[in-house]
């Protein structure tokens, strides 16, 4: 199989042909890229046939080979795919995945004996498309956490104002503790935030768009729609799916590590009262609170207080779970906190806390860092405590 050049990590507006549908609703595309050929990876939910997506297709396919057959000639986007092991190391041999296709024409029947081919178009850094969950709410704003295909966390400062529900807008004086609640999934566009500090709730993102369901048109009027089980079709309050495959955060248009817009993970201050880094459960206090070590560098450990509420696994919210169920001392989490009150027994206070792969690989990093002397001596830094 061809080698994909790495300068071409986005192509838009390709031309390509289906050349295998895999059960259920998996195809792979083909197309000439620098006159070598490649391949394409594509699921159903990221097709577009004559305008409808997916899900809103009239004639309601259940698998992809009732709507595509081989041959079928296809419109696409797409990026490099080297989730799990480098380039082109899944079990399908496709060095690209397509983050959106499209029929060409309206029988989209192609000959299938040529390879179409594609060309490099520069991506726009400055907005991203994707999918996350609510980590902090008010009632007009709230903040957006997903995770990047690079690994990682990033956040995303939304307002109410941007939100819509089922194609209707939230209306202008109603509470977004009306439709959900921390741990609930959305899906989002954002551009970078001019400032990341207490002014964007330390979000590197701004959320242009939000929404539930189908992405509504730019000219959607402003309506209310409605407290659960009014207008909105089907909504229930958000149950419990710790566990459930539902909550894996896929970016549709994922942004460069290298991109200066992205932010790199920081384990240290970002500001004078905020903290991001990695840390390790010290204690459980309780069904609902509990004490992790900020894991700060080989010599210097520093407390921090969560609680549940504040809390992610894997994407769903503790908030109505017992921490003295899920955690135990000493598993690795990802932290972001700011510098607790006076009164309080530990030097900061987390705003957010995830557990997921990320935390886990990144804490084994920071713990080598520790010395055989440190790992076994090492001690809280109280003259930082209160």
């Amino acid at each position: 199989m061809a080698v994909a050049n790495v300068e071409h990590k986005y192509l838009f507006k390709n031309h390509g042909v289906v050349k295998e549908i895999l059960f259920p609703n998996k195809a792979i595309l083909t197309f000439k890229l620098a006159g070598q050929e490649e391949k394409a990876i594509l699921l159903a939910k990221n097709l577009t046939l004559d305008g409808h997506t997916w899900e809103d297709i009239p004639s309601q396919p259940q698998i992809l080979s009732d709507v595509l057959k081989t041959g079928d000639e296809l419109e696409f986007d797409c990026h490099i795919y080297d989730k799990g092991g480098g380039l082109g190391s899944g079990k399908d041999k496709c060095n690209y995945f397509a983050m959106k296709a499209w029929r060409t024409t309206q029988d989209g029947a192609s000959g299938g004996t040529a390879t179409p081919t594609a060309q490099p178009v520069p991506l726009n850094p400055h907005l991203i498309t994707g999918t996350g969950w609510i980590s902090e709410l008010t009632p007009r704003k709230g903040v957006l956490t997903f995770e990047r295909v690079q690994g990682g966390d990033e956040r995303v400062l939304f307002l109410a104002s941007k939100v819509y529900f089922f194609e209707k807008r939230l209306g202008a004086k109603q509470s977004l503790f009306d439709l959900c609640t921390e741990g609930d999934n959305l899906q989002f566009e954002a551009v970078p935030s001019e400032n990341v500090d207490t002014s964007t709730l330390f979000c590197a993102w701004f959320a242009t768009l939000v929404w539930k369901g189908r992405k509504p048109a730019p000219s959607t009027p402003s309506v209310d729609v409605g407290k659960p089980g009014g207008l909105i079709p089907g909504h229930q309050p958000r149950r419990s799916s710790l566990g459930s495959s539902e909550h894996s955060i896929e970016l549709t248009t994922p942004v460069p590590s290298d991109e200066a817009v992205h932010l790199d993970f920081v384990n240290g201050r970002v500001s004078d009262t905020l903290i991001k880094g990695v840390g390790q459960i010290a204690k459980i206090i309780n069904d609902k609170s509990g004490v992790i070590w900020w894991l700060k560098n080989g010599s210097c450990i520093q407390s921090v207080w969560f609680e549940a509420k504040q809390t992610f696994l894997y994407g769903s919210n503790l908030a109505d779970k017992s921490l003295q169920q899920v955690f135990k001392a000493d598993d690795p989490v990802l932290i972001l906190a700011e510098l607790a009150p006076s009164n309080f027994p530990t030097k900061w206070l987390a705003k957010q806390v995830i557990v997921n792969d990320y935390s886990t690989s990144i804490v084994d990093r920071i713990m080598k860092s520790f010395s055989p002397v440190d790992a076994s001596t090492n001690q809280p830094d109280e003259s930082m405590d209160h």
